[in-house]
């Protein structure tokens, strides 16, 4: 809608010596309220993506954590599972994480700063990158060159990672030990693999991001991404398996009332009770029902062992 007003001015008399003055309305609240609900649709619609997608990250960390780590640590026969109970184990694993940390620093007072600074520098270096953009003159050569610098640092992250992977954890912790003796040394060990595995998988993350985002060619784009994306699932994989079997070995487990074992899920319809003695840990199957009483873990009842094997000195 538009609105003419003249005014006159002094000692002009004519319509053409008027000066006019033309208003526009639009009706702006109408274009809002078109937009709003394709933005909340857009909002509903990546809520529940990234809901879905932590829902499922988090049911296969907990699967491969039970499997992987517990289960072939210790030769136990593979559990019953569900998305459920795999969902669960996942969010003990996340809650056990902070723990295991703190644990490793209390032998390793830097690991904590030094996991600190190698999560700290890629999320710095996030906020520097720009991708080219199609169609854009080429940026500056000293943006290319660190572009350039900064694909050759993440692979070589990549491979430093994979590496770690492999070895890291036959090089520190090793197996299961065979009796009680050995096993406060592995499992401070075993939490030193677990801190670091955590601290690698969280910066290899913001590593795997920031080669997404680097300005270079698409061909060292390409491989830059590849190699970071592989090196992120196999990192995950050795994370879920060292921080699952010390979230495992720590949970809590009711215990039967009969032959004191602890119960360690289920296989099919028949619970999995293992016995702790001076051998280890060896599990078994129930042939019938089971009466429970209170609960223990698998690392209490071995440092209960370790301790009645302790000798007390001689009364005087």
């Amino acid at each position: 809608m538009s609105k003419q007003l003249s005014r006159p001015r002094p000692n002009r008399t004519s319509d053409q010596d008027r000066t006019r003055v033309v208003f526009v309305r639009q009706p702006v609240k109408q274009v809002a309220s078109e937009a709003e609900p394709d933005l909340i649709l857009r909002s509903i619609l990546i809520t529940s993506s990234v809901a879905i997608a932590a829902t499922f990250v988090l049911a296969a960390m907990g699967a491969i954590g039970a499997t992987l780590g517990f289960e072939s640590a210790l030769g136990l026969p593979q559990r019953s599972t569900t998305l459920v109970g795999a969902f669960i184990d996942g969010i003990m694993m996340i809650s056990a994480a902070p723990g295991i940390v703190l644990s490793a620093g209390e032998s390793l007072i830097l690991l904590p700063l030094l996991g600190s600074l190698w999560v700290g520098v890629p999320a710095a270096l996030l906020t520097l990158a720009r991708p080219r953009v199609p169609g854009a003159p080429l940026p500056a050569v000293g943006s290319r060159a660190l572009a350039v610098t900064g694909a050759v640092v993440a692979l070589l992250v990549a491979v430093a990672s994979v590496i770690w992977c492999l070895v890291g954890t036959a090089m520190l912790a090793g197996p299961f030990p065979s009796g009680p003796d050995g096993f406060p040394v592995w499992i401070r060990a075993l939490e030193t693999v677990g801190a670091v595995d955590v601290f690698l998988f969280i910066g290899l993350s913001l590593w795997c991001v920031l080669g997404f985002r680097l300005g270079i060619p698409r061909w060292a784009h390409a491989l830059t991404s590849a190699a970071m994306v592989v090196a992120t699932v196999i990192m995950f994989i050795s994370m879920s398996t060292t921080v699952g079997l010390i979230t495992e070995i720590e949970r809590p487990r009711p215990v039967s009332r009969d032959s004191g074992q602890l119960l360690l899920g289920n296989v099919g319809d028949a619970a999995l009770l293992a016995g702790v003695d001076d051998t280890g840990v060896g599990g078994a199957l129930a042939t019938g029902s089971v009466d429970f009483r209170g609960v223990e873990s698998v690392s209490g009842r071995i440092r209960g062992l370790e301790s009645d094997q302790v000798e007390e000195p001689p009364l005087p």
